[in-house]
């Protein structure tokens, strides 16, 4: 199989704006739009400033969609595990002058930024199982660690929420949104449950009518 044209051209698209691509990243992709946009659409109704998070933020897309379209993005913390992938994400924000805006923080998941006080959180985790890993061969041409999250494929998600419970600033967390694979949906539902009980949770299907996309809201009232 020949290399994506994204690593070719060292580009790629996303909600109608360039960024720079290499094989040190995952590649942006067309259903993860619907995902920032959910997160636009929560801030743009609660018309107050917030400070995000981008957990996972690869070559940084989603942080900085998030600035450019919403003035009420005060700043967003972008992290990434991967010192080589941070460096694809620290052209990108330089690339749209955002340095003062995109706070890049290396270290898993949500630990870099446990100590910061956030209003949302975007996770877009890796939750390729190792099945779907074997089956999807063009997954074996990107960046691995950026994709593959286990033998079941929520390994990466349940880490995440472990943390997360522990988060001394949760309260103050209004919604947190999360790109699922569309087979784990109901384990994926599960997990939160278990971690975080009396949340809101939605699912929300792609263009595709698959159920890609789960948000947790405020905790639900008794």
């Amino acid at each position: 199989m020949e290399n994506p044209k994204e690593y070719i051209f060292k580009k790629c698209l996303f909600l109608g704006r360039e960024f720079y691509i290499d094989k040190k990243v995952h590649i942006p992709r067309k259903n993860t739009e619907p995902l920032v946009k959910l997160a636009l659409n929560h801030i743009k109704k609660i018309k107050q400033k917030v400070i995000c998070a981008d957990i996972g933020t690869g070559a940084g897309v989603i942080a900085i969609i998030l600035v450019l379209e919403n003035p009420f993005v005060k700043k967003v913390f972008a992290t990434d595990i991967h010192k080589a992938s941070l460096s694809t994400t620290k052209r990108n924000i330089e690339k749209y002058n955002l340095k003062n805006k995109i706070i890049i923080k290396k270290g898993n998941l949500l630990n870099p930024i446990k100590n910061k006080k956030i209003d949302i959180i975007i996770a877009n985790l890796p939750h390729a199982s190792e099945e779907v890993f074997k089956k999807k061969r063009y997954l074996s041409l990107e960046h691995k660690k950026s994709t593959f999250a286990g033998k079941s494929g929520l390994e990466m998600l349940e880490s995440f929420l472990k943390q997360l419970s522990k988060y001394k600033f949760l309260n103050r967390v209004s919604a947190i949104f999360f790109k699922i694979s569309p087979t784990k949906k109901e384990e994926s539902v599960n997990l939160v449950k278990k971690y975080l009980p009396n949340r809101k949770i939605r699912i929300k299907k792609d263009f595709e009518g698959k159920h890609r996309y789960l948000t947790i809201g405020k905790q639900m009232t008794r």
